[in-house]
């Protein structure tokens, strides 16, 4: 018979404090929605109609799926060539990889467009091509700029993960892509849970990456709202 957790009691403070903190990470979001309403009224509506502003919604999401799909993938990928492979250089590399964290997004997205200019090193070999701009370059520079974070939790989730498991299954016959999916993912699951919501909520609330990169997103248009309106 498996035993129930017991509900601890919550100190009165702590639950002052956990308030604070949801406060805290709201109160931007509606400070944001309040700018973008009309000055006339506090609950007036938007400016735009919602015909206009549902695109915008979806793309906002569809960047937050393309992106989380492929930082799980490849920081997934990094974090198991961290903690389960052995060769040369190997530190370097894990290194290297979360380099991006020191990065801001904004600025990637400019050396990558500039790169990718046709007097760029990129674009100069290339030779003519349309301006890198839009919703797969997002795509590629928010990739590159979340994978760190998956990486770094679910190298964390790995290291949590006794080895001997994997090796009694290993005897036992079973293949590494079994290994994988009967024993490794399951204990990953909250690392790769939490990075998922982490990367998603990163790049929804983007906007230096997605302005200079000309991605008409949810935060973009809500930008270019309050420039036009302060001119």
């Amino acid at each position: 018979m498996t035993s129930r957790r017991q509900a601890l009691p919550v100190h009165p403070l702590l639950g002052i404090l956990t308030l604070l903190a949801v406060t805290l990470v709201v109160l931007p979001i509606w400070g944001m929605w309040m700018n973008y309403s009309r000055p006339l009224g506090l609950f007036e509506l938007p400016p735009i109609e919602l015909t206009e502003l549902t695109p915008l919604i979806v793309r906002s999401l569809a960047l937050a799926l393309w992106v989380s799909t492929l930082s799980l993938a490849a920081g997934t990928w990094l974090a198991w060539v961290e903690n389960r492979t052995e060769f040369p250089g190997r530190s370097l590399l894990c290194m290297l990889t979360v380099l991006p964290l020191a990065t801001p997004s904004y600025l990637i997205a400019t050396m990558v467009r500039w790169e990718m200019a046709p007097q760029g090193t990129v674009g100069a070999i290339m030779g003519r091509m349309e301006a890198f701009t839009g919703f797969w370059p997002s795509v590629l520079v928010l990739t590159v700029a979340c994978t760190p974070y998956v990486q770094v939790l679910v190298s964390a989730g790995l290291q949590r993960c006794p080895p001997s498991e994997e090796e009694a299954a290993r005897s036992l016959g079973a293949s590494t892509l079994r290994i994988v999916r009967t024993v490794t993912l399951p204990r990953l699951r909250p690392s790769l849970s939490f990075a998922l919501v982490l990367v998603s909520l990163y790049v929804v609330s983007d906007f230096g990456a997605v302005a200079i990169l000309d991605c008409e997103v949810l935060t973009w248009e809500l930008y270019q709202q309050r420039g036009s309106r302060d001119s």
